[in-house]
């Protein structure tokens, strides 16, 4: 119709009726037209909107669910609630219906009560057990959630929206680090203790010489006592100065060809007087022809010693320790067994972590 002085599309309702004469006879018609073209453009408008809501909810990030009425009967739902509980097809079944699993977990006692207190509940990193596929386990995860009650024009709570999101990520790496500044902290206090144990006999050695009443033999004991505490010290010190160095990435590593028999004696040389003083037998394996491998010299025997070291030292006085170098094809293989107290099972999966230290 061009009415404006333009084209343009309109809509009306109309009826046509028929118009007799006194005789009965139709004689004409009769027409009633009503513009509709508001009511149709406001509800093919309505239309678009509510289609376009229902695409951003689906398409949303986070997990979107409304229930009606006091069972919890799930209207609606969206993709990513689908895909985190595992499930299709939950419009029309009640909660409870519809994820057995979940009971006694407290979610459906949440719902009850947001329900008929019509007071909203929201929940940060709550644990959630769940079999998302048949045939399963159940599978650990953690939600952060809001329960909001939904209200009729009268204000009675008729329904309840749901909206939250997945955060096992986010908590797991909480829980790493917070294990990890644990860790750090009980190698710092083992630390502390280590450096604080060398100063009695450094103490008592310094004020022997300090009263000037040692003979020449105490005098040399008395030095041979500091140099040595002293010496156990450093090495602590430098335990600390790498810790720090590998934590802020400033470790390099300087790679040559390397026999690998020669850093395994060179580690040796470094805890052989803690193994001699222990009263250890050393079984000693190594490969009769040259290993070679491509490393870093400084750090290959510190690796080694270190667990050499360990090996003396958590194994009680008179024990036995073996050392075993093996080649096979392109590989080599360094093994250390001892018949200490050894390592608790819980503690292998970490013990390359930083900080990590079982308990003595």
């Amino acid at each position: 119709m061009n009415r404006h002085g333009y084209d343009e599309q309109t809509w009306f309702t109309f009826s046509y009726s028929a118009v007799r004469d006194d005789s009965g006879a139709v004689g004409g018609v009769y027409c009633a037209c009503v513009e509709a073209t508001e009511q149709v453009l406001g509800e093919r408008y309505r239309k678009e909107e509510n289609e376009r809501l229902v695409t951003l909810f689906e398409q949303a990030p986070g997990i979107i669910a409304v229930l009606r009425g006091p069972q919890h009967v799930f209207e609606i739902t969206n993709k990513s609630y689908l895909e985190l509980i595992g499930r299709e097809n939950l419009v029309g079944k009640t909660a409870r219906e519809a994820l057995p699993d979940v009971e006694g977990q407290g979610f459906f006692e949440l719902l009850d009560q947001v329900y008929t207190s019509g007071e909203p509940f929201v929940g940060h990193a709550v644990p959630l057990t769940l079999v998302r596929a048949p045939g399963a386990p159940p599978e650990q995860l953690y939600v952060d959630f809001v329960y909001q009650p939904i209200r009729d024009p009268f204000g009675t709570v008729v329904g309840i929206f749901v909206e939250g999101s997945d955060v096992t990520p986010r908590k797991q790496i909480e829980d790493e680090l917070r294990a990890a500044n644990r860790q750090k902290d009980q190698f710092l206090a083992m630390l502390a203790h280590e450096l604080r144990n060398p100063l009695a006999p450094i103490t008592t050695a310094a004020h022997l010489l300090k009263l000037g009443t040692l003979d020449a033999k105490g005098v040399r004991n008395a030095s041979e006592i500091i140099a040595r505490q002293a010496e156990h010290m450093t090495s602590l010190v430098n335990d600390l100065l790498d810790v720090s160095r590998v934590t802020r990435g400033l470790v390099t590593l300087e790679k040559e060809e390397l026999d690998l028999n020669e850093i395994v004696a060179g580690a040796l040389e470094q805890v052989r007087p803690l193994i001699e003083a222990r009263r250890h037998a050393l079984t000693m394996e190594l490969s009769g022809e040259p290993v070679q491998v491509l490393g870093d010299r400084t750090r290959l025997v510190q690796v080694l010693s270190n667990i050499l070291n360990n090996a003396a030292k958590y194994t009680p006085s008179g024990g036995q320790i073996a050392l075993r170098v093996t080649a096979h094809g392109d590989r080599v293989t360094v093994t250390v067994t001892d018949n200490g107290i050894g390592i608790e099972p819980d503690v292998l999966p970490y013990i390359f972590d930083l900080f990590t230290q079982a308990e003595r």
